[in-house]
This record gives C-alpha cells, structure tokens and sequence, in this order.
C-alpha cells in the first residue's frame, strides 16, 4: 500500500498529479482548462516534476538564492508511466539541471495534448471535437473531478501544511503558482484576500523534502515566467 506522498514505482491505473491538476483545471461550465495556454504547459511539467520528486527520483543541490536548485536524477525502476518515464531520460541526460529549465525541457514536449488524452482513456473526461468556431471540449467527469477538488477545499480551509496530506497541498502549491486557485477550487467560503493568503502560506510551508519543494519553487518561476511574457507580449502588440 502507497503511504501519503509516494508514489508507486510502476504505473496501472492510478491517476498523477499531473492528471490531477489538469483535472481541477478543466471547467465542468466550459471543457476548457481556466488557465492559459502559455501557463497550463509549464504547470503540468510542474506536476510532473513534483511527481519524481515526491517519488525520491531526484536529488537537489541549492546553490544559493541568485544561481538557484540544480536537480540530478536519482536511479531506480522506470515507473511503467510515459509522461513519467520521459521526463527521466530529458533529464537524466543533463546532470544537475536547473531546475526552473528541467520544467521548461519537459513542457517542451506536447504534454498539453498528452495530459489531455490521458484523462480521457482514464475515463475521467470526455472529448467533444470542435468545428465551426467552436472549440474542442475535454469535459471533466463529475465523479472524477468534484472528490479532489473537495480535498482541495478542505485543505485550503484548515490545518497547518505539515498535517494535511502531501498531494492536496502539492497541488495547491502547483495552482498558487498559476494563479489560478479561486478559479479551480470555488466555493471555499474565504474572501480572496484570504484565500490567496492561505495558497501561499501552504505552498511555502516546509511539508515536504528539499526536492520537492525545489520543484514547487521552479514550477511557480516557470509559470510566472510566462505570465510576464503573455503581458510583454500583449504590451508589445497593442
């Protein structure tokens, strides 16, 4: 039996946090994910990270607050999971890679497109193909979806991070870095303030092991990276 936080060595059915937070992400209104699409990349390589990282597959040297996290691959058995097992190689090739450039190698591939099918051959979404100015839909599973975003809700309404359970606060660590907590965990009963406030606090705390955390710290650069580039970007065409 898996204990809070690990992760079993090989795959089968059990969904990641990865599928986890495109989950949250995806509108039930909509059957779009209620961030962009600069951010969701970067967020789900995020997830990944975090994934091997909970998992004891990497290791983290801090070289100090300007050079930042550098992370190496810690062997063991391929976890049987594509997304997974992909991002060892990228990364297992590289050494002490930054870790803010680790998620930027791993979004790189079509790991939108991938996290998307993966819900839907899970049975946890279903697609609905777009057309005429209509886009594709990958609406997520009532069943699938409201349990964790209970759990979310739950822990962004008490208890210090050290006491919760490791993936609800992960996740949360992974929407507070897309900005995107209100949006995909609604109806917390907290003013905003209060809420972004508590995201943070969580996403912060020290719940986990330095790698870990160094891959909640480079999820969140990434995902605030291309916030300032959508902004630039918006600036420069206007």
């Amino acid at each position: 039996m898996t204990g809070v936080g690990q992760v079993p060595a090989t795959g089968g059915d059990t969904r990641r946090l990865v599928d986890d937070l495109l989950l949250v992400l995806l509108s039930p209104e909509t059957g779009r994910p209620v961030v962009d699409g600069q951010r969701l990349a970067p967020g789900l390589a995020g997830a990944v990270l975090m994934e091997l990282a909970l998992a004891g597959r990497l290791d983290v040297r801090n070289e100090g607050r300007w050079r930042g996290d550098r992370l190496t691959v810690v062997d063991g058995p391929a976890f049987g999971d594509p997304l997974l097992d992909d991002a060892l190689d990228v990364l297992r090739g590289r050494p002490g890679v930054l870790a803010r450039s680790a998620v930027q190698r791993i979004a790189r591939a079509s790991i939108v497109r991938t996290a998307k099918q993966r819900l839907v051959d899970a049975g946890d979404a279903t697609r609905t193909p777009g057309g005429f100015l209509r886009f594709t839909r990958h609406d997520p599973r009532p069943e699938a979806r409201e349990p964790l975003v209970a759990q979310l809700r739950a822990a962004l309404r008490g208890g210090d991070a050290t006491s919760l359970p490791q993936r609800p606060v992960a996740l949360i660590s992974l929407l507070q870095g897309l900005r995107v907590v209100g949006k995909a965990v609604p109806d917390t009963g907290l003013p905003g303030r209060e809420l972004r406030a508590r995201a943070r606090t969580l996403s912060e705390g020290e719940w986990a092991g330095a790698a870990v955390l160094a891959a909640v710290r480079a999820a969140q650069a990434a995902s605030s990276a291309a916030v300032t580039a959508a902004v630039a970007s918006g600036a420069a065409a206007s």
